[in-house]
């Protein structure tokens, strides 16, 4: 047991090993933590060695728990980064703060949160030369069929980053800005708060002389929290306010190549990916989705498009598993989906359009192998939400807006009820000169799936700067 504060750690690797727990690292037994103060602390992946070098992961910057029983009361995390190694091929960081793994099935290990705060932590992916990794759970990571609870605690300015791609390469993703839940686990969370806690897809490479297209900004998922792959969170009593799922901007084209393409943002607060969450009485509050910049085309060629902001609130996406997303008795309300911004051309090249913004309080859609994706809203208020298309550059069109409150993608089931959709706005992108604005449809509900309303619900006094001011798509009254 650890009653107090630890002391300040480095966990660094070098080669390209993985740096494991700055603070504190176990893997096994048990380990209780109360009344201490968690700060200051690095795990490191190692660089890769020579010119195929593979980075090592950081995993833990203030702890790092295999197969061990966790209990953490009354105690603050802040400040600690897990930082991927840097190589031809960059790794990942995973738990800014606290990267757990139980294996319970397996194990019977669990771990239980309560009373604590996570504050200003950063998981972080390697910069590559090739190809980087992701950056996943700014406060918390959570992974390996896990079971834990999470109760009364706080997550504040964390931070989620991929890594950067190298010339032209792919860049790493960015998962959980608060916290990530992984990999078949298991974790209720009660009375918690994600403030201000962000998730940004790392930028695309700029391109090079043998390799000259510009890179592709990649994803990021969850601002506050991402649940993901086949995992299960019941979420009790949270408040979501002012957190950001930014993608990543495209890369410069080089050798008259064109710019690549902005990443997609998806999910301000939430992110529910091939995973089961239910949701009840929570707030999500001025949360943004916005898609990556596009890159700046080379001499002749054309810019980038910009990323996809999806659901400025909440994104629930199928995947290798089936997504469903139950929300009972919440509130969303100033949430923003936008699109991002299109890359300028080169001298004589187009320019790149602005994306989309499609859902700005809730998004749901299909995506991978699974074609099961359920969105239900009960005893919920989405109100002054906006879906927001992207500018267009100069001599380029602006991306749509659609659903201001909820986009419901083709292929995905949406059912509502005792609720309103009041208030909110879809709006076109502005065009850059010469080009045309984007349309903004659905106003209150842009669906291309099924959507089931019953006759307790509302859907007015929306507003759509193209048209269908309260509801695009068909109706499927219950």
């Amino acid at each position: 047991m650890l009653d107090g504060r630890p002391p300040h750690r480095l966990a660094t690797s070098r080669g390209s090993g993985s740096g494991l727990g700055g603070g504190i690292y176990s893997a096994s037994g048990s380990l209780a933590v109360r009344d201490s103060a968690i700060q200051g602390n690095l795990a490191h992946g190692g660089s890769g060695l020579g010119t195929a070098g593979v980075g090592g992961s950081g995993l833990g910057g203030g702890l790092s728990l295999f197969s061990t029983t966790l209990t953490l009361t009354h105690t603050t995390l802040s400040g600690n980064l897990s930082q991927g190694g840097a190589g031809q091929i960059a790794e990942e960081g995973l738990g800014g703060d606290l990267e757990i793994f139980t294996f319970t099935p397996f194990t019977g290990a669990t771990a239980t949160v309560r009373n604590c705060r996570f504050v200003q932590n950063t998981a972080q992916g390697g910069v590559a030369s090739s190809l980087a990794f992701a950056g996943e759970g700014g406060g918390m990571f959570v992974s390996g069929q896990t079971t834990m609870t999470i109760e009364n605690s706080t997550f504040t300015d964390n931070k989620a980053q991929g890594g950067a791609g190298g010339y032209g390469a792919f860049s790493g993703f960015a998962a959980g800005g608060g916290l990530n839940i992984d990999a078949q686990s298991s974790v209720p969370v009660s009375n918690c708060t994600f403030l201000l806690d962000v998730a940004l897809g790392g930028d695309g490479g700029a391109g090079s002389s043998t390799n000259p297209a510009g890179g592709a900004g990649r994803i990021a998922q969850g601002g506050g929290v991402n649940v993901d792959f086949g995992s299960t969170a019941t979420i009790i009593g949270a408040s979501f306010f002012g957190n950001l799922a930014q993608g990543g901007a495209g890369g410069a084209g080089a050798s008259g190549a064109a710019g690549g393409a902005g990443g997609p943002g998806q999910g301000g607060a939430l992110s529910n990916s091939a995973a089961t969450t239910t949701l009840s009485t929570s707030t999500f509050v001025l949360n943004d989705a916005l898609g990556g910049t596009g890159g700046t085309g080379d001499t002749g060629a054309a810019g980038g498009t910009g990323g996809a902001g999806l659901g400025g609130g909440i994104h629930t996406a199928s995947g290798s598993f089936a997504a469903s997303l139950t929300v009972n008795h919440s509130l969303l309300i100033l949430n923003e989906a936008q699109g991002g911004v299109g890359g300028a051309g080169g001298a004589g090249g187009t320019r790149g359009n602005g994306g989309d913004g499609d859902g700005g309080a809730c998004f749901n859609g299909l995506a991978g192998f699974s074609s099961q994706a359920d969105l239900t809203l009960s005893f919920c208020v989405v109100v002054a939400n906006t879906a927001d298309g992207g500018a267009g550059a100069p001599g380029s069109n602006g991306g749509n807006g659609e659903g201001g409150g909820l986009f419901n993608d083709t292929g995905a089931t949406s059912t509502v009820h005792t609720s309103a959709i009041v208030g909110n706005q879809a709006e076109g992108g502005d065009a850059g000169s010469g080009g045309s604005d984007g349309q903004g449809v659905g106003g209150g509900v842009y669906n291309v799936g099924t959507f089931d309303l019953d006759a307790a619900s509302i859907v007015i006094g929306n507003h759509a700067s193209t048209s269908d001011d309260n509801v695009f798509g068909p109706i499927t009254p219950l």
